[in-house]
């Protein structure tokens, strides 16, 4: 019975040890927010992993933050954000939270770019992806500032200038077919006969 009872308490202990001890959630190993603009941001997360055997990996959440501070109209704006390959060889080694409408891996930089279609005035959109590497501070530093592209405030339309009934008549008109010119012209071209008829049978004055 004794044995049993050993038994079943050294099964507990075991399933109660975890596989892996994940430093996550409050305990990040580094935080660090770099301000590039006004509107726009990045958080650097870096989250230790120790597994069973004690090897150590790291994994690095980026957080990208956009808030619209400009006109009060929505704009729809697209931001184009980097990752070195010096740090990450390929675009499919990212993971990301928050997908992308591009992610392409160039020559020097991965090219990463995120589309909005309407961002309200102190509105704040977040683009989140992740990859394992572990960031020091001056490879923070070799992260190019993202880019921002949003539309310039479209010009009020001008109103048209009122026109006269005519004019507007013939200018929105082929003036061959327009009723009113054909009106014109067939009333001109009947003046024009009974003057050339007039000078042609009018009788002249005797001489006496």
């Amino acid at each position: 019975m004794g044995k049993i009872i050993l038994f079943i308490s050294l099964f507990l202990a075991l399933a109660a040890i975890p596989s892996a001890q994940i430093v996550l959630g409050d305990s990040p190993q580094f935080v660090r927010v770099v301000q590039y603009q006004e509107d726009i941001s990045k958080e650097f997360t870096i989250y230790k992993y120790v597994g069973d055997d004690g090897a150590e990996s790291y994994v690095t959440e980026v957080k990208l933050f956009y808030r619209h501070t400009g006109l009060d109209e929505p704009l729809g704006v697209t931001i184009e954000d980097s990752v070195p390959r010096s740090i990450v060889s390929q675009a499919s080694q990212i993971t990301f939270v928050s997908q992308p409408a591009k992610a392409i891996s160039g020559q020097e930089d991965i090219l990463l770019t995120w589309n909005t279609n309407s961002v309200s005035r102190g509105e704040e959109k977040k683009f989140t992806y992740r990859f394992s590497r572990l960031l020091t501070p001056q490879m923070i530093s070799s992260f190019d500032p993202p880019k921002l592209k949003s539309p310039s405030p479209s010009e009020p339309a001008k109103r048209p200038e009122p026109k006269s009934d005519i004019v507007a008549s013939l200018a929105g008109s082929n003036p061959a077919n327009s009723p009113f010119a054909m009106m014109c012209l067939g009333a001109a071209s009947m003046f024009a006969i009974i003057i050339a008829l007039s000078l042609v049978f009018g009788k002249r004055p005797s001489k006496n």
